[in-house]
């Protein structure tokens, strides 16, 4: 008994085999980690050149989530589709958000009220198919690099084709295109379905923050870290700059610059970037350095002396 697509070529295994009645006969086939590709005519007859005469169609439908924003901003509808007509009425419906479980109704129709400034996933499944459950509606923000080497591009991509969306910068929604961004740029940029401003992207932003001081004393020991809002697995991706000019640094430091002793000469601008991405630097930030005989001068007329110990967190972030 063979079990083949058309043009013969073996896809499965013959799980069971056996007669029915007089001159009947049964064959199943298995195919695992079923695929698009896998949509095509299939037969099951113990001559090859007979598959023609009767063949099984097979096709292939996978969950979606449809997307469809009311023009008052208020309200969202979701519709659980599938690529083709469902042999049997499903139970019922299951919708998800943010990978938890919201609602189940016999409707693949869903609509809820825009009220979270959060980002939210949405997604459904059929019930007694949870497991396959439909990819989540995302948002999400690229970066882009540009012949401007101090600038970069942001574009926004959903997981829904045909889809407008729209810009917000620092929560205030753009009118205009969103044009190159300084890498300098203290603004946070997110992008969101237009007219649902729930299922958004996650907020961007290239800023650095360094605390508590930028002004330290001779002899004090100083931790500058250059960390990001995507995870990087290996340390040597970082590198420093002092006063743009590119620091070499000891084998065991790169996330991490300490200075152990610092004097006036690490005074400077300071700024980070990631190896690969060295287009995309972090904003100078400025260490001043002071002399350690002010210090005591200053500390003596106070009446007191202590030593300064200085942690100086750098952190540049990213563009997912």
């Amino acid at each position: 008994m063979f079990a083949t697509k058309l043009g013969f070529a073996i896809v499965g295994i013959i799980l069971n085999s056996g007669v029915l009645g007089k001159g009947s006969r049964i064959c199943a086939l298995k195919v695992t980690g079923l695929k698009k590709d896998d949509k095509t005519s299939y037969c099951c007859n113990e001559k090859p050149e007979n598959c023609h005469e009767d063949p099984i169609q097979l096709t292939v439908t996978a969950l979606q989530v449809k997307v469809f924003p009311t023009t008052d901003g208020q309200t969202v509808t979701l519709m659980c589709s599938t690529t083709c007509t469902l042999t049997d009425r499903p139970a019922a419906y299951i919708w998800y958000r943010n990978s938890e479980l919201l609602y189940q109704d016999w409707s693949p129709w869903y609509q809820e009220m825009v009220t979270s400034e959060k980002t939210v996933r949405y997604s459904c499944a059929i019930k007694g198919y949870e497991a396959l459950r439909a990819p989540a509606v995302t948002v999400e923000i690229y970066v882009e690099k540009t012949p401007r080497k101090d600038h970069v591009k942001l574009s926004c991509k959903t997981s829904w084709p045909h889809t407008n969306t729209q810009w917000y910068k620092n929560g205030k929604m753009l009118k205009d295109p969103l044009q190159l961004i300084p890498n300098t740029s203290q603004d946070n940029f997110l992008c969101a379905v237009s007219g649902v401003k729930e299922l958004q992207s996650e907020e961007v932003y290239i800023k650095v923050k360094i605390s508590p001081s930028t002004e330290v004393t001779e002899g004090d020991r100083v931790k500058l870290t250059c960390s990001t809002s995507c995870p990087l697995t290996n340390n040597k991706n970082y590198i420093w700059y002092l006063n743009d000019q590119l620091l070499q640094l000891p084998e065991h430091q790169h996330k991490h610059l300490v200075l152990d002793a610092v004097t006036t000469q690490h005074a400077g601008n300071y700024s980070c970037a990631v190896n690969t991405q060295r287009d995309v630097r972090s904003p100078e930030k400025t260490l001043r350095v002071q002399s350690s005989s002010l210090k005591w001068t200053l500390a003596a007329a106070a009446g007191v002396g202590a030593a300064l110990l200085v942690f100086t967190s750098l952190v540049i972030c990213c563009i997912r």
